[in-house]
């Protein structure tokens, strides 16, 4: 019976991507029509327009594949009906502002909205105490918009997805959580089937249906399974730092700066990184072998003792600053030799 239900769990995730690379080629084909477009801003890396509806398949494969596994486990993963239902307004809100433009404030105040429905759904999370609530809330907001601004670079969202969820798929596997472990690996799944079109030179992007659906799939379900046992706060938080340490620090250095913050720009490291001369491609590859050595990491910190921990963070930390700097000196570099061009030129 086990092998069976395995082999049937096999075939979910493969029609999961296949559904996802399907629903992705058929935006490309059906869905480029004028407001459907994302034209090049002050904020993109790109230089013409491209279709960016591709959440939806991604959403649509995840939805049909995770509906799936929980009637072949009898309702094992309990909380997807809630998380589906509080999904649903981020899901139209977004789909909205793709095609047409919402303010800031409406848009906070529907994905607050849909947090807040979703940790006042379920007791567990309520014995937690009030100060307790207002951080699950505002976490998940949090990293709803952090998908959101990271969704700048071909292939960097979908890759953090694939990275992350296949990582906690494996934490949660080895905790003895396998519904959730299962759950994971379609969303995983389905961001593959996605990124068949979306990998350098992307042509298509996920949009906001996509980024903010996958920033509160991702808020929903890195708390629900730390609160459950499925993996610690700690291992979730080095598998996605690779999101959370270049928002992080690009708002602290915007803010110490006095910029609006609100305003679109061009300072993520992955975005420095394109602009300091490396290729998309060469930039998300990048990013993925970061993500690999979390996922990585990750593993060591959930396997190790309370002072390996603290060493394996301190390592990450260290390893970060390392990063940082060394992105500034390529920058620096690039200038350097950009005002020598200019020198040269104007010397002639």
């Amino acid at each position: 019976m086990v092998p069976a239900v395995h082999m049937i769990e096999g075939a979910v995730l493969a029609a999961a991507w296949l559904i996802a690379a399907i629903g992705t080629w058929m935006v490309v084909r059906f869905c480029a029509w004028e407001r459907a477009l994302d034209r090049p801003n002050e904020r993109s890396l790109h230089t013409h327009p491209v279709p960016r509806l591709g959440g939806l398949a991604i959403l649509a494969a995840f939805i049909l594949g995770a509906t799936f596994l929980v009637l072949l486990h009898r309702g094992g993963v309990r909380f997807l009906p809630r998380l589906l239902l509080c999904l649903l307004p981020v899901t139209i809100v977004s789909l909205w502002d793709d095609l047409g433009g919402v303010s800031v404030m409406k848009r906070l105040l529907i994905h607050t909205s849909a947090a807040g429905l979703f940790v006042f759904w379920d007791k567990p999370m309520l014995n937690h105490g009030w100060f307790s609530i207002a951080f699950f809330i505002v976490f998940i907001v949090t990293m709803l918009n952090i998908y959101n601004f990271m969704d700048g670079l071909d292939g960097l969202a979908a890759g953090m997805t694939v990275c992350g969820f296949g990582s906690l798929a494996i934490l949660s596997h080895l905790s003895g959580f396998g519904d959730l472990a299962s759950l994971c690996c379609v969303l995983a799944c389905s961001c593959g089937g996605f990124l068949v079109f979306n990998f350098p030179p992307g042509r298509i992007f996920m949009g906001d249906v996509g980024s903010a659906s996958l920033g509160f799939l991702t808020g929903t379900i890195v708390l629900t399974g730390t609160l459950i046992g499925a993996f610690s706060a700690g291992a979730a938080a080095i598998v996605f730092s690779p999101f959370l340490v270049d928002s992080i620090v690009t708002l602290v250095r915007r803010l110490l700066a006095r910029e609006k913050i609100w305003i679109s720009h061009r300072s993520h490291y992955y975005q420095r990184l394109v602009l300091a001369g490396y290729s998309p491609r060469d930039a998300v590859l990048m990013e993925y072998g970061l993500m690999i050595v979390c996922g990585i990491g990750a593993l060591f910190y959930e396997l190790s003792i309370d002072r390996l921990r603290h060493m394996i963070m301190m390592a990450f930390g260290a390893g970060y600053a390392l990063l940082a700097w060394r992105i500034e000196q390529i920058e620096r570099f690039k200038n350097d030799g950009n005002n020598f061009n200019k020198v040269s030129v104007a010397g002639r």
